[in-house]
């Protein structure tokens, strides 16, 4: 019995891989087109905004969560998406320009704002009466407009923030396991990606003051291109070449799903897994900075009851959106884009 899914995922292989060269190019699967919120994912986004903040306290530069408080005085709470941290901003006045200080605080800014039509730009000056200070700079947009996805959208340089929610941990739907995963130049046709999570301390051993750790994954062309394994867990600290995709499924995988409905997977989390079955096309909201992207995606299933996958319908790079798995979730909550 613990050969059944070795062995259907290598029979499914074997009769894929006797297709003529031109099988499903020309056509493709039929598959009804679903809704996000019918698949159980979480709302769309409906704010945007990029935060940058360095400083005698922290450094941050990417996508944050940005609430509208209150628009008259124009009061701003952003949540950066590395460490979840609050950062609040009052603007008494915009003309002439006022800053004030939101309850409980006790430092003073100083700079400019403008807001127009929707849009934001801030940059302050932060100081705390013992001398610290930051430099904040906020561009935001309060309704932005969905667009399609750039042709560039996972060049080198995109870090994906990704959010992990653990069932045994209701907290975690609340405050998500943060990993950010940065895309690298890599040789051609494989993958180089490096990545900073958050660490479970209930999972911790020998250093139990450990509250984040990171590496790089190297994952070899042929890998990318055809692997027959996947797996989303980044638990182990360091450099490390490995046999199995990660972050994106394979291009294999991907044309299979998008001409025959269907594709050979060995989810490593997923015991038993072998075929991914496509069960509808679908458009993910993700944020990408300031910006608000439509990401058209697959949505699949594999052989164990409550798996769901996310695929971007991008031959080159299918990633992961989102997928659910027994045990925990792993959702794409926004992109960084690379520093111009």
């Amino acid at each position: 019995m613990l050969a059944r899914g070795p062995m259907r995922a290598a029979l499914l292989l074997l009769m894929l891989g006797c297709l003529p060269a031109h099988a499903g190019k020309g056509k493709r699967a039929r598959v009804e087109e679903v809704r996000v919120e019918d698949l159980g994912l979480p709302p769309a986004p409906t704010t945007a905004a990029r935060l940058e903040i360095s400083g005698d306290l922290r450094s941050f530069a990417g996508p944050a969560r940005l609430e509208l408080l209150s628009s008259e005085p124009l009061h701003l709470r952003l949540h950066d998406l590395a460490e979840a941290e609050p950062t609040e901003i009052l603007v008494e006045s915009l003309s002439p320009v006022q800053l004030g200080r939101p309850p409980g605080a006790s430092f003073q800014d100083s700079g400019s704002v403008v807001a127009s039509a929707g849009k934001l730009l801030l940059s302050l000056q932060r100081a705390w009466p013992d001398g610290r200070s930051e430099r904040i700079v906020v561009v935001g947009r309060v309704d932005p407009k969905p667009i399609s996805t750039p042709r560039d959208w996972l060049a080198p340089g995109t870090t994906l923030f990704y959010g992990i929610t653990l069932d045994d941990k209701p907290i975690t739907r609340q405050v998500p396991l943060g990993l950010m995963v940065t895309i690298e130049a890599a040789p051609d046709g494989g993958r180089q990606l490096s990545w900073q999570g958050d660490v479970d301390p209930d999972s911790q051993v020998e250093d139990t003051t450990l509250r984040a750790w990171g590496g790089r994954r190297l994952i070899p062309a042929e890998v990318a291109e055809r692997g027959g394994r996947h797996s989303d867990r980044f638990d182990v600290a360091g450099e490390s070449q490995v046999e199995t995709t990660s972050i994106f499924a394979s291009r294999q995988a991907r044309r299979t799903l998008s001409s025959m409905g269907a594709a050979a997977w060995q989810d490593a989390e997923v015991p038993g897994s072998a075929l991914l079955r496509a069960i509808g096309q679908t458009e993910l909201t993700v944020q990408a900075d300031d910006a608000l992207w439509r990401v058209p995606a697959t949505a699949a299933k594999a052989d164990e009851d409550g798996t769901l996958y996310l695929i971007a319908t991008d031959e080159q790079d299918p990633l992961i959106l989102y997928a659910r798995r027994p045990g925990w979730t792993m959702s794409l909550l926004a992109i960084g884009r690379p520093a111009p």
